[in-house]
């Protein structure tokens, strides 16, 4: 089977994001961040509930409450951003620019403006299927982007891709409803 597609900034910035919230580094690095914000401001709150300053404790109880309910929205915001601008950073030579994949019994063959090249299907570690695109990731930690909308026989792509993970043993992950939280 063979697809042609073109991947957009929207695409890499997906996938970056669903790595980051797939990674228990990550996870941690955000929830330790949001609980020393809340932490801070509860202390500060504290320290001028000791020190009578009644004003200045309800101010900081203030905040404390709101870092605590909207942090995450912060940290979602600010993690996006991050990505997009990596994206655009690191990218902005490949949007749009069409990718060629070759899928055979034994490898994958892809090309695109930059490089030529063969991959084992013993090399994928797993497949993984969002709402907007199926990742098949690589043993190297590198991933192929195949996005939904691009590619015009997609139905016949995923049912390939189906019968490749049973066929080697590796999961094919249907996180159909995944999103950036």
């Amino acid at each position: 089977m063979e697809v042609t597609y073109a991947l957009t900034a929207d695409d890499y910035v997906n996938h970056q994001l669903y790595l980051a919230s797939t990674s228990d580094r990550i996870r941690s690095n955000r929830l330790r961040s949001h609980v020393i914000a809340t932490l801070a401001l509860g202390v500060l709150a504290l320290f001028f509930y000791l020190q009578d300053n009644i004003y200045l404790m309800f101010y900081f109880l203030f905040f404390t409450v709101i870092c605590g309910i909207l942090f995450p929205v912060y940290s979602r915001r600010r993690y996006m951003k991050h990505y997009e601008n990596f994206v655009r950073e690191n990218y902005k030579d490949r949007f749009n620019e069409l990718i060629f994949i070759k899928v055979d019994n034994n490898s994958l063959l892809t090309k695109d403006k930059i490089s030529e090249g063969c991959i084992n299907m013993s090399e994928i570690s797993e497949i993984v299927e969002v709402s907007s695109a199926i990742y098949l990731r690589l043993t190297t930690n590198m991933s192929l982007i195949l996005p939904k909308q691009q590619i015009a026989r997609f139905p016949e792509l995923r049912h390939e891709l189906l019968r490749i993970a049973t066929q080697l043993q590796i999961p094919y992950i249907n996180a159909l409803g995944w999103s950036w939280k």
